[in-house]
């Protein structure tokens, strides 16, 4: 017979006293506003929340103590965004939700719209930061958005120069949208220092690389060119999409560019089963120009699709040197094919190549770790 069929004089009220419920404990609202109060006045935040600005990095938690001296393979797998989390979870939670609770009107937490601010995406744009070596990274719903958010950075009569081997995306973006605005793009060889030096002029604002390039892997010598760009005029900003290569095998912040792009659809997802962009920079004050249009524009990635790729980091490693593997393999096969004529990879050369051929190769394998996948 089961309970619900017992008549209620049948029932026998348990005795609390012997019954042992175990259940968490959680803060109340007062332990939370008293934590809160500490914090902000730990941090020097003003009481209220000026609407025109919002809230960026550094000014967001951080959950990360002083970095630990890993090696970079460990950085992604140990990764600990969970410190401050009485239960301490293995994996970063997943906060799925679109507003905050406040503690009072006249007090507000570290976060309170989803668009403006969310622990989960701190945490992933923070990991990349420091695997980039980036003052901070800024993700995005897709790679496209992330590359858009750093042509927000021009007014409407600055210049973009851009390399003549682009991504086809980019090129759609610079030629058919960005030029609406009042912004002229000159697409050149980034390789050659005088193509650049014909068009540089006081109105240039950005130089935009890849290194390698999609689709024919041109090699760009970033240290070069962000020596010219920068005695030329300091206001200038050199950004480098690094989706070939990914922070594993290549960080051109270290290298002389102000900012780095990812499509983290590729290689930091790892996964084929979402879309997402970064922007990291080494500078604040960049950082805070693309804080304010991720957060104008609304372009910001999921916590859902954060989390996603804070799972595909923890195999950044051991994924890319499998597909470098596999990529070595193919090029030796299609190299020594009958019907093969040409092979573009940006660590390969042919037994006969001379030139600008071998010096590519050299100029690659002296800002990166490998010719790629």
């Amino acid at each position: 017979m089961s309970r619900i069929d017992l008549e209620e004089e049948d029932l026998v009220e348990e005795d609390p006293e012997h019954v042992v419920v175990h259940r968490p404990t959680y803060p109340t609202l007062a332990d939370v506003d008293e934590g809160l109060a500490e914090d902000t006045e730990e941090r020097g935040l003003a009481s209220t929340i000026d609407y025109n600005e919002v809230q960026t990095y550094p000014e967001r938690p951080t959950f990360e103590s002083k970095p630990l001296p890993l090696r970079y393979e460990t950085q992604c797998v140990a990764f600990d965004p969970c410190k401050a989390d009485p239960h301490h979870p293995s994996s970063m939670p997943i906060y799925q939700t679109a507003t905050f609770v406040q503690p009072s009107i006249e007090r507000f937490g570290p976060y309170d719209y989803t668009r403006s601010g969310n622990p989960t995406r701190t945490a992933v744009e923070q990991l990349l930061a420091g695997l980039e070596g980036a003052h901070a990274a800024f993700s995005f719903n897709t790679g496209m958005a992330a590359l858009a958010a750093v042509t927000r950075l021009c007014d409407a009569g600055d210049e973009i120069i851009c390399g003549d081997d682009i991504y086809g995306g980019m090129h759609r973006l610079l030629s058919r949208i960005v030029k609406r605005y009042g912004i002229k793009v000159h697409f050149v060889d980034l390789g050659d220092a005088d193509a650049v030096a014909a068009v540089l002029t006081e109105n240039t604002r950005i130089v935009h690389c890849e290194s390698p390039s999609n689709p024919l892997m041109r090699i760009t010598d970033l240290r070069r060119l962000s020596a010219q760009l920068k005695a030329f005029s300091s206001r200038i900003v050199l950004s480098v999409d690094s989706t070939m290569m990914s922070p594993y095998w290549m960080q051109p912040l270290r290298l002389g560019a102000d900012i780095v792009v990812h499509s983290a659809t590729k290689f930091l997802l790892g996964h084929s089963d979402t879309m997402a962009g970064f922007v990291c920079t080494s500078s604040p004050e960049l950082s805070s120009a693309i804080a304010f249009v991720q957060n104008a524009e609304g372009t910001a990635c999921s916590p859902f699709d954060c989390w996603l790729i804070l799972r595909g980091l923890k195999t950044l490693c051991i994924r890319q040197d499998r597909a470098e593997e596999n990529a070595r393999k193919v090029v030796a096969f299609l190299a020594n094919h009958p019907i093969v004529r040409e092979v573009y990879y940006a660590s390969y050369c042919p037994p006969d190549a001379s030139g600008k051929r071998l010096q590519d190769q050299r100029i690659h394998l002296s800002q990166a770790r490998t010719g790629g996948a």
